[in-house]
């Protein structure tokens, strides 16, 4: 059990990285689940794999802090092998992707395919919600 102290400081520090507002949708605030010095070497990670804007990816999936980098780079490569141009930018549009096995994303490009879609890959891209 965290000591009050250390739930202040760790809500502080969400505070500094992600706003208020952000904070105060996370109902109950559940700090322990990531220490707050574990955000800032999540935020240099995803900068060093490409991600142009980790707090943003963080605020729409806060389970990426729970995600290894092993994990992360496991996706951004089997979609490469995939034919996405930008992971990084999929992953950002639509975050839930890192939580998609590879063999279902593959079942969703030879469905789109097998319905005369020419470049599924595009088409995800521009619209991750298919």
């Amino acid at each position: 059990m965290l000591s009050n102290h250390e739930h202040q400081a760790r809500k502080m520090a969400y505070v500094k990285t992600f706003g208020q507002v952000w904070v105060d949708k996370q109902t109950p605030f559940k700090p322990a689940l990531w220490p707050a010095s574990e955000i800032s070497t999540k935020i240099a990670g995803l900068l060093e794999r490409g991600f142009k804007d980790p707090q943003k990816l963080i605020t729409s999936l806060p389970a990426i802090l729970g995600l290894s980098f092993e994990n992360i780079d496991t996706k951004i490569a089997g979609l490469l092998e995939r034919g996405f141009k930008d992971p990084q930018k999929l992953i950002t549009s639509s975050p839930a992707i890192l939580g998609l096995s590879f063999e279902n994303i593959d079942t969703k490009i030879a469905g789109l395919l097998e319905r005369g879609f020419k470049d599924p890959q595009k088409l995800i891209t521009s619209s991750p919600a298919i």
